[in-house]
């Protein structure tokens, strides 16, 4: 049907690019195109398109054109041996095969259509990338190498409990798998490719981090005096760390004034769940772990060797912390301390001594660090001066997990509870008792303004953690866009009912964002065991609805939904992990599956692995992803870690 009068090419450019500004909805926005050539054009128009990525969080990365050296599938069977010259004159000899950045200018359309696109996937497609089937016993077969003698276990391992994952940390570049046989594997996040094999722990590994090259240091830690390793390293191994320049070695001013280098505390980004963090400007990927052979290793990806060896635990070392843009290692251990290290200079920093048990888990934020132990009590440090601010007592039993954002730590116990703290002043603000089991796994948001925990019964429930109107939660339902889902969890009564919904399919068969949002609201009633019931109920709101749309009715530190273990889909064992951004919640558990969900409303969205999904049979002991910021944009990837025996994370058993 042709226009006969068309008002938006009649109107300026700058008013009809004003006017599409409101168009919250990409299929829309394409379709204005179909309708003449002047609105193609202006659909077309880069502006808009930035502000759809920004709508819908497609975030693009600083190194979208950069070359990467990739490592090469035929370099796995050498994936044991340090880089010697040999294998870099194999890997200089594909160099040339590596095809150029391209000069192409970059189109934010372009880059929506594909984040889009595999947003999509996730939902409902998507496919296994690469898997490796882990040895039952360390033993190795170098080729075309003589093959190397056979390696007995490790210390307090079995051979069938040899290839059993105890720690996984992943960027966009590497993932990292601890081993119980001491090993530590590194693949190419981009392939799959084995690319490194880490061997020099003398037992099993029970904790990795994954400090990322690049980067930009921020405020150096103080360091205490004491000897200092670097100076033994040879050049290449110094270069890896950043160390080629002699400023790099000298110690970082005091602010006039002071005697204190840095004495305030300030919100910084918070820690990766995945076990990542940002690098301090050094070129190459470092890898720090530690396990019950009590000493720590950093480890450098490109080459494979270690850089230093740091003694000081006295007991098995059990959660493992790198600070973003500092060089800076925390490390908790059996014998009821923390120690901080200078990964780049092979210094020992501060021995945080305190807790009266073992010390089980750790997490960072800026310059501060909150453990949990077997006393029952969490502390807060401060890193730079080696103090503890505050102890928090009121767990009846052991904590097992803490999550720290730097305004709010929250504690998961033993005794079932959650407890949520002030960090300045060490009070707590709430005791959270929707969990009827050991609370294994938190995860914090002071962005989303949400706190999702998982028990050893195979539980999840959602926390919001304000209160305020436009604010965490409803703003994030408002800014993220819904994407329709063929089915929903929905908790009423104390029992999980499989509702369908309808979903906004247009005529070309693509996915349309929901018209309708369905919001959870807080129900007054409660089950027979006590505990608050939720209710689903429809709200309706404009399409792609932006931050005024209707609220999310909660009060703050109240659960928005509960995960319980009898639903549909729900996890019939102890939860290993759990993650969580701005749309998906992932998790995954001893029941072998792996299964994503919607983070603001829990429902259930696909099964990544498990009966009846390609991949194997076995527990998955960890699971984590990455919002890759890469080439063409943001992109995610899953990474599952399967093993058989041993004690996985979310089980009570040491």
């Amino acid at each position: 049907m042709a226009i006969k009068h068309d008002q938006l090419s009649a109107l300026p450019p700058e008013l009809g690019l004003y006017i599409l500004s409101f168009v919250d909805n990409p299929i829309t926005l394409l379709k204005v195109g179909a309708v003449s050539r002047k609105w193609f054009e202006l659909s077309r128009n880069e502006g808009l398109w930035v502000r759809l990525c920004k709508l819908w969080e497609f975030r693009v990365g600083a190194d979208r054109d950069r070359c990467r050296d990739e490592p090469l599938e035929e370099m796995e069977p050498f994936a044991e041996i340090p880089m010697d010259p040999a294998l870099e004159w194999i890997r200089g000899k594909h160099k040339g095969k590596v095809s150029e950045p391209s000069t192409v200018p970059f189109s934010y359309l372009a880059h929506f259509k594909k984040s889009y696109t595999k947003i999509i996937h996730w939902r409902n497609s998507g496919h296994l990338l690469r898997a490796h089937q882990l040895p039952m016993a360390s033993t190795v077969t170098l080729r075309p190498p003589p093959p190397s003698p056979p390696r007995s276990p490790a210390r307090g391992t079995t051979s069938s409990e040899s290839s059993v994952v105890t720690s996984l940390a992943l960027d966009s570049e590497w993932i990292v798998v601890g081993l119980a046989s001491s090993r530590i594997h590194i693949f190419s996040a981009h392939t799959g490719v084995l690319a490194r094999t880490l061997v020099g722990h003398e037992a099993g590994v029970w904790c990795v981090a994954l400090i990322s090259a690049g980067g930009k240091r921020t405020h150096s830690s103080r360091r205490r005096e004491g000897p200092e390793l670097y100076h033994a390293l040879p050049s290449t191994l110094r270069a890896a760390v950043g160390l080629d320049d002699e400023e790099d070695v000298t110690p970082p001013p005091s602010d006039p004034g002071t005697s204190e280098p840095y004495s305030y505390y300030a919100l910084e980004p918070q820690s990766s769940p995945s076990f990542a963090s940002h690098g301090w400007g050094q070129p190459n990927a470092l890898v720090v772990s530690g396990g019950c052979d009590k000493v720590v290793r950093v480890w450098d990806v490109i080459s494979g060797h270690c850089i230093y060896v740091l003694r000081g635990h006295t007991s098995t070392i059990r959660c493992l912390r790198t600070l973003h843009s500092r060089s800076v290692a925390v490390t908790g251990a059996r014998d009821g301390t923390l120690r901080t290290w200078d990964v780049q200079r092979g210094a020992e920093g501060h021995v945080l001594e305190g807790h009266e048990g073992a010390v089980r888990c750790v997490d960072v934020n800026g310059i501060r660090a909150v453990s949990g132990g077997y006393d029952a009590c969490a502390r807060v440090w401060d890193l730079d001066t080696g103090e503890c601010i505050h102890v928090l007592r009121g767990h009846f039993n052991r904590i097992y997990s803490v999550a720290f954002d730097g305004e709010r730590i929250a504690t998961g116990s033993m005794d079932t509870s959650i407890r949520v703290w002030d960090a300045e002043t060490g009070h707590c603000l709430a005791l959270l008792q929707d969990h009827r089991a050991l609370v294994c796994q938190l995860q914090i948001s002071r962005k989303h303004q949400l706190l999702l925990s998982g028990n050893s019964d195979g539980g999840v429930v959602a926390f919001s953690l304000s209160s305020r109107d436009g604010d965490g939660v409803e703003e994030l339902m408002g800014r993220v866009p819904a994407l329709a889902s063929s089915s929903v969890t929905a908790v009423e009564g104390g029992k999980m009912k499989q509702q369908k919904e309808q979903q906004n399919v247009s005529s070309n068969g693509h996915l349309e964002p929901l018209k309708s949002k369905r919001t959870l609201v807080k129900d007054t009633s409660h089950d027979s065991d006590g505990l608050l019931s939720v209710s689903s109920r429809s709200s309706s709101s404009s399409s792609i609805s932006r931050p005024s749309s209707p609220a999310l009715s909660h009060r703050a530190y109240t659960s928005i939904y509960r995960i319980l273990p009898n639903s549909l889909h729900a996890h019939k064992s102890s939860i290993t992990s759990i993650q969580f951004n701005a749309r998906f919640l992932l998790t995954s558990s001893n029941d072998g599956c792996v299964h994503l969900w919607e983070t603001m409303t829990g429902r259930w969205v696909r099964r990544l692995s498990g009966k009846g999904v390609e991949g194997w049979d076995g527990p998955v002991f960890k699971a984590g992803f990455d919002y890759v910021e890469r080439e063409g944009g943001d992109e995610q990837g899953v990474i599952e870690e399967r093993g058989k025996g041993g004690d996985g994370d979310g089980e009570v058993g040491e």
